[in-house]
């Protein structure tokens, strides 16, 4: 989609997919707040996260690094669909009047899904051998 000659949507090639995710917590101005076990009225801890998440994922949500790898199963997923194209928010950068590009992504189911009619095969839930969520 093209509007006053600015690309609105942006669908990675293939060879262009990331490396590495940003996480934002380094660059705040004050850490967030602790998360809050609701049963004891606690901060949680890396091992409750583990209960909830795979030890890779845990990692991520507590940690202090400004980059963080993603996982080579993870980006083989991103190489076979990317369920989530960037779309710029123009009418955003306009009204603030920034040099900034801004936008989001959103979620959406894949065309396939849709109108097929073969039905599918549940998605794994196990940990694989290498801490990854199965794909």
């Amino acid at each position: 989609m093209k509007h006053l000659g600015l690309t609105e949507r942006v669908d990675l090639p293939i060879d262009r997919i990331p490396t590495r995710w940003y996480n934002v917590i380094p660059d705040l101005p004050r850490a967030p707040e602790e998360y809050i076990d609701n049963s004891t009225g606690k901060p949680v801890t890396r091992e409750w996260l583990e209960r909830i998440f795979v030890k890779s994922m845990a990692a991520q949500e507590t940690s202090l690094e400004r980059w963080i790898p993603i996982p080579e199963p993870v980006r083989d997923a991103y190489k076979l669909w990317r369920p989530t194209p960037l779309v710029r928010a123009l009418a955003l950068e306009r009204e603030l009047d920034t040099p900034r590009r801004s936008g989001s992504s959103t979620r959406r189911p894949r065309p396939a899904a849709a109108t097929s009619s073969t039905p599918r095969s549940p998605r794994p839930t196990t940990r694989s051998a290498t801490d990854t969520p199965g794909w």
